[in-house]
Formats: C-alpha cells, sequence, structure tokens
C-alpha cells in the first residue's frame, strides 16, 4: 500500500546533470530559487525580473545553512546562471541571467 500524501507533495526538486555539474547544494538552491521565480512571475511581481528570498526562509524550505547558501550561490554566479546583482545579507535579491544546457 502506498503513502499518496508523501507521493504527492513537498518535493525538492533537483537536476541530476546540475548536481554532477555543480553539486548537490547548487542543485538544491537553483530549484528552490527557480520555483520562486516562477511563483513571483506567475504574479507579475518582478522588478526589473529581480525577485527576492530570505536565508531563513531558505533554509526552511531546504536545510541548506546560509554558508551552504553562500557557497552554492557562488558556484552559481560563477556559472552566470545568476545575473550579477546578488546581495546575500540578511536575504537574496537575484534575477537569472541565463540557464544554459549542461548536459
Amino acid at each position: 500500500m502506498e503513502n499518496r500524501a508523501i507521493m504527492q507533495s513537498n518535493f525538492i526538486i533537483a537536476n541530476r546533470d546540475l548536481i554532477n555539474k555543480f553539486g548537490v547544494n547548487s542543485a538544491i538552491l537553483l530549484g528552490e530559487l527557480y520555483g520562486r521565480y516562477n511563483y513571483f512571475k506567475k504574479r507579475n511581481q518582478l522588478k526589473n525580473g529581480f525577485f527576492f528570498a530570505t536565508k531563513n526562509s531558505i533554509e526552511t524550505s531546504t536545510k541548506l545553512t546560509p554558508y551552504k547558501q553562500r557557497t552554492a550561490s557562488s558556484i552559481l554566479e560563477n556559472a552566470i546562471i545568476f545575473g550579477r546583482k546578488i546581495k546575500f545579507c540578511s536575504f537574496l535579491i537575484l534575477r537569472f541571467a541565463s540557464i544554459k544546457n549542461y548536459n
């Protein structure tokens, strides 16, 4: 007998190709932030393409500590997945520059 409550909700999505290229934490962070980007985009709440997320909310959703978030975002920024305007104080403001095919 399968448990449908577990199977249908609250998953963290991570792309296997991104895990291989950038590591698990970066892939998890990107999946989480891309979900938030879509949330703001659907509600027409992007500000010049930018959106925000707090370190605490990311940690609650992913269990990535602020240190792991900074490390992961640095890896992604160096791959030019995030635009330049990244602020990592108590919250993160960013936009996606480009997402390339990393196969």
